[in-house]
């Protein structure tokens, strides 16, 4: 059988990291299902009774109206790299930059790291 002075360090460090995760988890998810935005609450703006001696009705607001819209226009994805690229390297230039990169990163079929060795600044 395992005692504390039988694990490892490491080992009793995660598991409390773990604890307290869950601990936190479940705080937050209590604090925001008990949030007072329920109607008729105290914080409910609508649910406080109308001023002293005034029978006026309250004004509602309508929504807004939406324009109809044609067919959104359809724009590529593009990469960080692929936007850099198409502007030059401009936002690095001056900078000392440094790539971590692997056989995937390619912009237009080049390697990144070739096209960032050779951009100009």
């Amino acid at each position: 059988m395992a005692t504390a002075r039988n694990v490892p360090r490491h080992r009793t460090l995660r598991r409390g990291v773990a604890r307290w995760g869950l601990v936190f988890g479940v705080v937050v998810l209590l604090a925001a299902c008990t949030g007072d935005d329920a109607p008729g609450s105290a914080s409910d703006p609508s649910a406080s009774p109308p001023a002293s001696g005034t029978d006026a009705p309250t004004a509602t607001v309508a929504p807004p109206t939406v324009p109809p819209t044609t067919e959104p226009t359809a724009q590529p994805l593009r990469t960080g790299a692929e936007v850099l690229a198409a502007n030059e390297f401009a936002l690095l230039r001056g900078h000392r930059v440094g790539l971590i990169a692997n056989q995937t990163s390619v912009v237009d079929g080049r390697p990144l790291a070739p096209l960032l060795a050779r951009a100009p600044g």
